[in-house]
């Protein structure tokens, strides 16, 4: 970790925008995540595959930026 409390930067509070700086990053989320929670009303594992799916797309992002 380079700043142990990110949100006290300045940096921070101007660009929110940086959390998602890629938009390809909002279409993997808008196209895999979203499909795959409507499934999970058939299968409810899929829910689980959509919440790891996030939280690693999330990660990347962060690890990105």
């Amino acid at each position: 970790m380079r700043n142990k409390r990110p949100w006290k930067t300045m940096q921070w509070r101007l660009a929110p925008a940086q959390l998602w700086p890629m938009t390809s990053a909002k279409n993997i989320f808008l196209f895999v995540v979203v499909p795959m929670s409507v499934l999970a009303g058939f299968w409810p594992w899929l829910l689980w595959a959509a919440v790891g799916i996030t939280l690693v797309l999330l990660l990347f992002v962060w690890i990105k930026r």
